[in-house]
């Protein structure tokens, strides 16, 4: 009897996953370069157009509110936050919308590295975290947050 596997087949399937890795990790690293240029300068308008504004985020991730930084969904790849005037779409798992008046609170994390939004919401059992590449864009976020009465989280005023 033959063997089925064989050295050179292991060899094979172990270089094809080595590839797969290296080229989901480079469309990563690509997808949250976009973002930090696109960031840079971008101001949101006084007067939302009718597409919506697209924030660019490096991750979308999403978990239990009451846990706080435990999230069970984490996007790098394709993590999604639109501002409309009256709602606003995000995506970490899958898209989802939702109105300004469903946030219960907004709670922001700053640091040199990093700059993270967490969005609680009042009826739904979990939160929604968006990382920034840019904290001028966090502070323009804020700051329509604020316009449309939502509360910030004490420190987190403009």
């Amino acid at each position: 009897m033959g063997k089925l596997i064989t050295v050179d087949s292991i060899m094979i399937l172990a270089i094809l996953i080595i590839f797969v890795s290296i080229l989901i990790s480079a469309r990563a690293f690509r997808t949250k370069q976009k973002a930090v240029e696109k960031a840079k300068g971008m101001m949101i308008p006084s007067q939302m157009p009718t597409a919506g504004v697209h924030i660019p985020i490096l991750e979308g991730l999403s978990g239990p509110k009451s846990f706080g930084p435990v999230t069970l969904w984490q996007n790098g790849l394709n993590p999604l936050l639109v501002l409309f005037e009256d709602h606003f779409e995000y995506r970490a798992f899958r898209k989802r919308t939702a109105r300004y008046s469903d946030i219960e609170m907004v709670r922001c994390f700053r640091s040199r590295y990093f700059n993270r939004m967490r969005i609680s919401f009042r009826d739904r059992g979990v939160s929604f975290t968006a990382i920034l590449p840019d904290k001028e864009i966090l502070d323009s976020i804020l700051k329509f947050l604020e316009v449309k009465g939502i509360i910030l989280e004490q420190g987190n005023k403009m």
